[in-house]
């Protein structure tokens, strides 16, 4: 466990550390571009890195769950299946969506007047190399390179994009537009992502280098296809609920609410940076039935979760407004908001990490059921409670969808594995099952 806290925090840092110069690189392309340019641009890096998720179908979760499986076990042919046919299924796929977008602009300009081709091309030139990034990232953490899977893109592209900018504000670098931008830093995060891919070369065991053709096993697509909308329904539900109070609310309402959101999912950091870590170590821990292991390693993992979450949320709740005026003084309205949403992140961390559990054992069906269930009933309530309550109606109701999405995904954990991953372990031990006996 020590060994995890050290990892935990290094990848916290880094995550940390990434999440500021993100924040820095838009702000540096922001002032390189006009206003106009900057919004083709916004709309070229969305659409690019959405997908760019599409186009993953599942696999970079899919590598954490199966590669390590394998590896744990010690069959290096299964290994080497599931290495190889994870590269194909991104590259067949990232080749076809970007295709499928770059045919798409001109039948688009056709129809709709105005339309600018240029935006979907532009987010075609990021699909690749964007899941490649996502690909190579979990292959590098399987094998416990924390600092090749993290570094390159979070920290390297990033200061590189900022060191761009700063060349084109400057002067240095003749004015470019969105389009030639999108190229660039494309182009710049895959020579980033080529140097990975040796490094994943000298990471693997060497059987696994042999190159294997694609295999269109059904098993695989599967599976894929499960993990692909597991994927993809957290990402649409987080970014629909800020589109539903943009449609009854002022934009300035809802920008605060987008700004109350972003401040709030500060305290989803630290599960992000627990799950680089763990999630191999649970793929492995399921593939040798473990479960006694795996229930001590999840009970430590909560505590950290939920100190961590702790101490953001009270720093959050000494003063709500002062925080969203950071961002601008006309957002310090949302306080109360920002009160609710963070109450959902703090009942997240303290389930610990039920959505590792499910996604590494057999639970990514009931997982995208789950998250759809209740991400939809969250948004659905926006709509009667925000007209009765305001912005608050609006985080009550994320509120509860998440209250219910962390209690559905607990009870599931404990029934089917015999894991309890909260912090109700500790006062209520997990009933015995097959699994958790073995």
């Amino acid at each position: 466990m020590r060994r995890v806290i050290f990892q935990t925090a290094f990848s916290g840092g880094i995550k940390v550390l990434g999440a500021g110069l993100t924040f820095l690189m838009f702000m540096c392309l922001a002032r390189a571009m006009s206003a106009e340019e900057y919004g083709r641009f916004a709309q070229m890096f969305s659409i690019g890195n959405f997908c760019a998720l599409v186009a993953l179908l599942g696999q970079h979760t899919r590598v954490l769950k199966r590669l390590s499986a394998a590896l744990e076990m010690e069959n290096l042919e299964a290994a080497r299946t599931v290495f190889w046919q994870s590269w194909w299924v991104v590259v067949l796929f990232g080749a076809l969506v970007s295709a499928a977008l770059v045919a798409a602009a001109p039948l688009l300009a056709a129809l709709v007047p105005g339309f600018d081709i240029w935006i979907l091309i532009g987010a075609a030139c990021f699909i690749l190399p964007f899941a490649f990034a996502e690909l190579a990232a979990s292959c590098l953490r399987v094998v416990g390179a924390l600092l090749w899977a993290l570094v390159p893109r979070d920290i390297l592209w990033r200061g590189a994009v900022v060191l761009l900018a700063l060349a084109i504000s400057g002067g240095l670098i003749a004015g470019l537009g969105a389009m030639e931008v999108m190229a660039v830093i494309s182009g710049m995060l895959m020579v980033f992502v080529l140097g990975q891919m040796l490094r994943i070369g000298k990471a693997l065991p060497t059987a696994l280098r042999q190159r294997q053709g694609p295999r269109p096993e059904r098993a695989i697509w599967t599976e894929s296809a499960w993990l692909w909308a597991a994927s993809l329904v957290g990402v649409i539900g987080a970014n629909l609920s800020v589109v539903v109070v943009g449609l009854f609310l002022s934009p300035t309402d809802s920008g605060a609410f987008f700004a109350a959101s972003k401040i709030s999912q500060l305290l989803h950091l630290p599960t992000m940076a627990v799950s680089v870590v763990a999630t191999p170590t649970v793929a492995r821990l399921i593939e040798r039935r473990a479960m006694a292991e795996l229930q001590v390693f999840s009970r430590g993992l909560v505590v950290i979760l939920a100190a961590s979450a702790l101490g953001g949320a009270l720093a959050i709740c000494l003063s709500p407004g002062w925080v969203l005026s950071l961002l601008n003084p006309d957002f310090a309205f949302a306080g109360p908001a920002l009160l609710l949403l963070t109450a959902g992140y703090l009942v997240a961390a303290f389930c610990g990490i039920p959505t590792i559990l499910m996604l590494m054992s057999r639970g990514e069906r009931t997982f995208v059921w789950y998250q759809g269930l209740f991400d939809g009933l969250g948004i659905v309530l926006i709509v009667p409670l925000l007209p009765l309550l305001g912005l608050e109606g609006a985080a009550l109701g994320l509120l509860l969808g998440k209250i219910g999405w962390n209690i559905a995904a607990v009870r599931w954990c404990r029934r089917e594995l015999g894991i309890d991953p909260s912090l109700l372990v500790f006062l209520r031990p997990p009933p015995a099952t097959p699994d958790s006996q073995a």
